[in-house]
């Protein structure tokens, strides 16, 4: 029997608006980045297409912030759910800020 619990907090029933805007880890690296208002607004999505629609309204600079921070949390989250170390919110955040070229943070 397959479970969608998170790997992360073990949240049972586990989806997209919980992986990517509701864990209390992804939270934090929300916050990190200062881009909670942005999360806070995506909350109200009704669909992943809003979801997606809003994102790419954003200005090119927070655009890319969430973006990068989207791909980074997916791929620290995939490497818990196989067994690896979940990665802290500092390494979350700053390979988040490697790969985005619009960056304006220091690492």
């Amino acid at each position: 029997m397959s479970t969608t619990r998170c790997p992360v907090c073990w949240r049972l029933d586990e989806d997209g608006g919980h992986c990517f805007l509701k864990c209390k880890m992804v939270k934090k690296c929300w916050i990190a980045l200062s881009i909670e208002h942005i999360r806070v607004d995506l909350l109200e999505s009704t669909s992943a297409k809003d979801m997606v629609l809003k994102i790419l309204s954003l200005q090119q600079e927070a655009k890319m912030k969430v973006i990068c921070l989207l791909f980074s949390w997916w791929e620290a989250r995939n490497k818990a759910n196989a067994g690896e170390q979940l990665w802290s919110t500092a390494e979350v955040v700053h390979r988040a800020m490697s790969i985005n070229p619009y960056c304006s943070m220091k690492l």
